[in-house]
């Protein structure tokens, strides 16, 4: 096991060159490219994780010689690490970190505390949590064409002496997953940040709460590229299979059963349901039809479900009412991708709104529906 965050990262930086080289290799079958892709994922985020408990030591070190007014022999990370908790303190820019080239100016984050700010974001996110997560790395790289099938090669029985003409070959599309820009500007006066200890596990905090509310209202209801937002889980109605309710304003327990035995069965295994609380405090009154009156959501190990799938509380999902689409089900990690670009940046502004010193923070983030028969969206209508 690599004990070294730097030896992770760079296990990590090869997996996603070898992501992207599947992507782009249009003469690997679909399935096998995104059979890889899945799996490079899965490699990616176990390996993330222990990045991340490294990078939190790192962190832990760096604030420890800063509020106890040592010095320490630091690697490289932890030192800058502990110049950007001065940087969030004094506003002064120590060689240890970097500064953003882009109209905004400011430094760029810290790995350290960057992986502190992933961290609560993925947290707070349930979209993202079962989504399949691409992350950019290179400065000005802000989209990944990410391929789907969208027809099958055919296929016939035949004699064994027989002619086996030419079959069609299966067609492929691309998603284009977009990084689109967002912010955050947290202020604190300069006393807070003098005498309080932990202030920058405040900023962090503040910043990854702020990224988790724009990005998880982006990833559940997004109006697409278009307006410079990810394409939401639940708007993306022209791109998955829909249901309709028997009843206007309402959804109904034949449409979600229908919902189940419709999902492919090879989707059906990491399949959930996904929508709001008052849409499942709904889903609770339903019953299942002519089954003695057996409630559609029950509770399995202290957790709700519904047909056995787990129910997941998006709280950006919409609300039941004509025409809305407040239901999703089936398996986000094949059916919806998200972007994140790992380059964050903080401009420290003293001046704007004194007392008060403002941290403008910019980063890059998406989300784009993939496999259109991995999730299937429930209306709440009948038309």
């Amino acid at each position: 096991m690599l004990s070294d965050p730097r030896d992770i990262e760079r296990a990590i930086d090869e997996l996603r060159a070898h992501q992207q080289a599947v992507l782009a290799d249009d003469s690997r079958p679909e399935q096998d490219r995104r059979d890889a892709v899945m799996k490079a994922a899965g490699e990616i985020n176990a390996l993330e994780k222990q990045a991340r408990e490294l990078r939190e030591h790192e962190l832990e070190q760096a604030r420890a010689t800063v509020t106890g007014g040592r010095s320490a022999d630091l690697d490289g990370d932890a030192e800058s690490a502990r110049a950007f908790i001065d940087y969030a303190k004094t506003g002064e820019v120590k060689n240890a970190l970097s500064t953003s080239d882009d109209a905004n100016g400011g430094v760029i984050v810290p790995k350290p505390i960057i992986a502190a700010i992933i961290d609560v974001v993925r947290k707070q996110n349930p979209i993202l949590a079962d989504a399949t997560l691409f992350t950019l790395d290179k400065p000005g790289s802000v989209t990944i064409e990410l391929p789907r099938k969208t027809g099958k090669t055919a296929g016939a029985w035949v004699a064994e002496g027989a002619a086996r003409p030419t079959t069609t070959s299966p067609t492929t599309a691309k998603q284009t997953l977009t990084c689109f820009e967002w912010y955050a500007n947290p202020e604190a006066t300069q006393t807070f940040l003098d005498t309080v200890q932990g202030a920058d596990e405040w900023l962090q905090a503040d910043i990854g709460d702020t990224f988790a509310e724009i990005w998880g209202t982006g990833l559940a209801v997004g109006t697409g590229s278009g307006n410079t937002q990810p394409t939401g889980l639940f708007t993306a109605t022209s791109f998955y299979t829909t249901r309709l309710s028997s009843t206007a304003d309402a959804l109904d327990a034949q449409q979600i059963l229908g919902a189940y035995f419709q999902l492919p069965a090879k989707f059906l295994a990491g399949a959930k349901f996904y929508g709001n609380g008052a849409t499942f405090a709904a889903l609770s009154a339903l019953a299942w039809p002519s089954l003695n009156n057996t409630p559609l959501v029950r509770w399995e190990s202290g957790q709700p479900t519904i047909m056995g799938k787990p129910v997941v509380i998006c709280d950006d999902a919409p609300a039941i009412g004509n025409g809305a689409f407040p239901l999703a089900f089936g398996d986000l990690a094949r059916g919806y991708a998200a972007g994140l670009h790992s380059r964050i940046s903080v401009l420290r502004d003293p001046f704007t709104n004194k007392p008060f010193v403002g941290f403008y923070s910019t980063g890059r983030a998406g989300g784009v529906p993939w496999d259109p028969k991995a999730v299937l969206l429930l209306k709440s209508d009948n038309a």
